[in-house]
């Protein structure tokens, strides 16, 4: 790996989070009318929290690379 790769993976982790976390409305009621094809009846709101915890994480992961601490743990 060269110089650039961790912290263009820090930049993309980051944006992902953002990402994730502005449209988390879209994607949850994308993934509550999944379940509802399924047959199975989720409240919107539950993958709402679920995608913005997905959001949190993935921008904390790309902190933790963009820093190096990552390779800490």
């Amino acid at each position: 790996m060269n110089e650039s790769s961790p912290l263009l993976l820090s930049a993309l982790a980051i944006i992902a989070g953002v990402l994730v976390i502005v449209f988390k409305r879209p994607l949850g009621a994308g993934a509550t009318r999944l379940y509802r094809r399924l047959g199975i009846d989720v409240p919107e709101s539950l993958y709402i929290r679920q995608f913005v915890f997905v959001g949190v994480l993935l921008m904390i992961l790309g902190f933790l690379l963009g820093t190096g601490l990552f390779a800490l743990l």
